[in-house]
């Protein structure tokens, strides 16, 4: 009979075999019957585990869409922003997206995949590109909050960093679709976007879109 440790040990096989299958195959193509082969696992250990195949591919993109959430906090803590002005962390916050091109990282394109599946299925993904939960100080009190740019923006307007008139609403989504879409582009046809003759880098792109922001909401 299985051990704790045994159920715990092959769960987590089959989120990994689950992941593969999104990277290797993309979610719309997962069965039982591929993730279990890829995790050495029976098809009815995988029910045992997780019930439907639906669960565990919930669980699996939970865990995947979860590392970006994780790896973007890591990186924004090992920064400090003590002392920065309201732009200025709006500046690094974008910057920061450069990572994701970095080997290791998850993939843009399958997040987005997952993005796209369960929306048709009803449900909300845990996490999108530009959407960390990150905790940050507001008037004086601590609050973790999923909104981190939208939290700059009205931030940005209430110390005068940003212009009154700003729309924020309109603001958080022209950079929230443009930024993302520009982010997918990049992944998509990176062989496009990395002319080493001309020096053109998904990071430069990306810093030539932050100055544009910046120069259109800045006071």
């Amino acid at each position: 009979m299985p051990t704790a440790e045994d159920r715990d040990r092959n769960k987590k096989a089959a989120i990994e075999a689950t992941i593969c299958c999104f990277e290797t195959d993309g979610i719309s193509n997962c069965t039982r019957e591929l993730i279990a082969e890829k995790a050495n696992l029976s098809t009815r250990s995988l029910q045992r585990y997780f019930g439907t195949l639906m669960n565990l591919l919930r669980a699996a993109t939970y865990q995947y869409m979860s590392t970006f959430n994780e790896q973007y906090e890591k990186l924004f803590r090992s920064y400090s922003v003590d002392g920065l002005s309201t732009l200025q962390q709006l500046e690094f916050a974008l910057r920061m997206h450069v990572y994701l091109f970095q080997p290791g990282m998850p993939s843009i394109i399958v997040m987005q995949e997952l993005e796209a599946f369960w929306k048709r299925q009803g449900e909300t993904p845990p996490h999108e590109l530009l959407g960390p939960t990150l905790e940050f100080q507001r008037h004086g009190y601590k609050e973790r909050r999923y909104g981190y740019i939208q939290g700059l923006l009205e931030e940005g307007v209430e110390n005068g960093s940003f212009r009154s008139d700003l729309d924020l609403k309109l603001t958080h989504a022209w950079i929230s679709i443009s930024f993302s879409g520009m982010l997918s582009r990049l992944a998509v046809a990176s062989e496009m976007y990395n002319d080493v003759e001309n020096c053109i880098s998904a990071k430069q792109i990306i810093n030539c879109y932050v100055e544009a922001v910046l120069a259109a909401i800045k006071a």
